[in-house]
């Protein structure tokens, strides 16, 4: 993360963002080769796979449940 916003702040406030990047995560291969870019959704995958990791550290058993609801799974 290039460190333009406070990172602490951000995963405590942004949410919205983690859902997001779940939601789309299965896709990624697919549309990056549909649109023949390897860096389509990079960005949103950084601070996906960022906020994943603060969340698993943070409360896993919370971490799991979200994607399980975002999945509906």
């Amino acid at each position: 993360m290039s460190g333009v916003l406070n990172q602490e702040l951000f995963f405590q406030i942004g949410r919205e963002l983690l859902f997001v990047w779940i939601r789309v995560e299965p896709l990624r291969a697919d549309v990056r080769t549909t649109f023949k870019d390897p860096h389509y959704w990079k960005n949103l995958e950084t601070v996906g796979t960022h906020f994943a990791e603060y969340m698993k550290n943070r409360s896993p058993e919370a971490y799991e449940s979200f994607v399980g609801r975002v999945r509906g799974t």
